[in-house]
Parts: structure tokens; sequence; C-alpha cells
């Protein structure tokens, strides 16, 4: 149960293939917590990850969710023999007491 992490105290980034799209009403609820996938911190709409043999990424599956943490930049990269895009993300890490 990855919606666990938004309960931790403190900076949380979770990484997953969760195989769930932001209309996935499961997923929307992760993500209306604590949690916030980096996409939508960033404002800049999808970041589709699948399939990766597409010229074009049509579904958003791969996600970079955050609690406590900035988000500078995310993107979705095509890497070797695999289904899925990368996420890149750049965080902004608070310093201690922040």
């Amino acid at each position: 149960a990855f919606g666990d992490a938004g309960q931790i105290k403190g900076p949380v980034l979770v990484l997953a293939d969760l195989d769930a799209t932001p209309w996935l009403r499961q997923f929307r609820a992760v993500v209306s917590g604590r949690l916030h996938d980096a996409a939508d911190v960033l404002g800049r709409g999808l970041r589709p990850t699948w399939p990766n043999a597409s010229p074009i990424a049509l579904l958003p599956t791969d996600h970079a969710l955050v609690a406590g943490l900035g988000v500078s930049s995310q993107g979705a990269i095509s890497i070797g023999e695999t289904d899925h895009r990368a996420l890149s993300v750049e965080l902004q890490v608070p310093t201690m007491g922040s």
C-alpha cells in the first residue's frame, strides 16, 4: 500500500510503476493527501511513460510522488529495451531544520 508513505514524517519520495493513471479513483485518493505527483507539482500536465515502443507514449502509469520536497523538473526518457520510459525528477531537498 504505497498510500501509507503519506503517513511518514519528513520528506518522502516514492518512485514506482504503479500501473495507475491519474484518472484511477484509487490513485486520486492517494495524491489528494500529503503525497503529490511531481508532474502536478510543476503544473505542466501529464508525463506519459507507457508504451516506450510507441513514438509517443500514451499513458502516465509511472509516477514520482513527493511530500515535503520541491520539484524543479520532471520528464520521461526513453531508455533501452524496456516497455516503460524512465522518469527523470530533479528535487529540492530541504536542509535540516527547514
